[in-house]
């Protein structure tokens, strides 16, 4: 008499939340490798969802639109660093600013020259840090918070003259830094983005700061 073959164990189940948080992650990967290989204009709804294979529904579970899914690269760039950008302390605010805007160099140069060439383009409004001004919806940029953070701390401690408005001048750093991203990809990346973007933010930020912070860092104004 045969014996009934025994069924095999049934997968378990993925948690719905991870489930979401995968689905996610594979619009992203496909809208990064779109803008790699087409360009930013290539990336609509219908092409992400195609080359995700997911559905448009599934889109707008995550994203309200192209913009918004767009805007997301601007505070992804964290959650890999989440920890050491959370960590960020001492009364040093130019090495302490500077280092904030270092974790965003750092995750371009992850995405490679070709995203970072076609991401930035000035048809991508999600790139101004007064976005709204121009109709599209603010990007809540963890950088800009953590940057304006540090620059009130440093008036606090006496580092950064008082009068300096601390959201104003993390806007500005934020507008120099994309400048420089800008010269590196017209340039297709032929120097050291990381090296130039930390001398240029700063340069500008030793402007602001008081002669408490010169006598304390004064060692580290050289570079």
């Amino acid at each position: 008499m045969a014996t009934a073959k025994k069924k095999a164990p049934a997968e378990p189940k993925i948690p719905r939340q991870v489930k979401s948080k995968m689905v996610k992650e594979k619009i992203c990967a496909a809208a990064t490798d779109l803008i790699k290989s087409h360009g930013y204009e290539y990336v609509t709804v219908n092409n992400v969802c195609n080359a995700a294979e997911v559905s448009v529904g599934s889109f707008y579970h995550h994203f309200t639109n192209k913009d918004d899914l767009l805007g997301y690269y601007l505070t992804a760039a964290f959650e890999n660093y989440a920890a050491e950008f959370n960590s960020i302390c001492g009364d040093d605010v130019v090495a302490n600013v500077a280092r904030c805007f270092g974790f965003y160099i750092d995750f371009l140069l992850e995405q490679g020259l070709d995203f970072t060439q076609n991401y930035y383009t000035t048809k991508n409004r999600n790139l101004s840090a007064n976005a709204s001004q121009g109709g599209a919806k603010p990007v809540n940029m963890p950088i800009l918070k953590k940057a304006e953070e540090l620059i009130a701390k440093a008036q606090e401690n006496g580092y950064i003259r008082p009068e300096v408005d601390a959201k104003l001048l993390a806007d500005d750093l934020c507008i120099v830094e994309k400048g420089a991203i800008f010269d590196w990809c017209i340039c297709s990346g032929t120097y050291d983005l990381r090296d130039c973007t930390d001398r240029i933010l700063c340069a500008h930020l030793r402007a602001y700061v008081t002669d408490a912070y010169l006598e304390k860092y004064s060692d580290g104004l050289s570079g």
